[in-house]
């Protein structure tokens, strides 16, 4: 069966706190739910699978593809407890990096008629 996630040895350390040797896999079409304690490093593991913040070692799969091909953005949808933007930012703001990254200039909200963000 193919695997949705393949995680390999992940490491990622912070001034007080370690992900130590985090080995698992989720196969395709599975549903995963993380569990644990504050603290534990469910956030941590996310934001790594997600590119949010680099990795100290160790690998990412998604989809059988390293989690650093930009290409796997498009087939993966995250709702974190928080959002994680800056308080000033605008729809437009939030939307640039995903626009340019997927030069999606058609589907702006820039161009949605009658629009009211600025």
């Amino acid at each position: 069966m193919n695997k949705a996630i393949e995680i390999t040895n992940l490491r990622k350390q912070y001034k007080n706190f370690l992900l130590d040797n985090i080995s698992f896999s989720v196969p395709g079409g599975f549903v995963c739910g993380f569990i644990g304690e504050n603290g534990a490093g469910k956030t941590t593991t996310l934001k790594l699978i997600l590119g949010m913040i680099g990795k100290d070692s160790g690998s990412i799969r998604l989809f059988g593809k390293p989690a650093e091909d930009v290409s796997l953005k498009e087939d993966i949808g995250v709702l974190f407890e928080q959002p994680y933007y800056q308080e000033d930012q605008t729809p437009i703001d939030v939307e640039k990096p995903y626009a340019l990254s997927t030069e999606m200039e058609q589907h702006s909200f820039s161009s949605i008629p009658g629009a009211i963000f600025h």
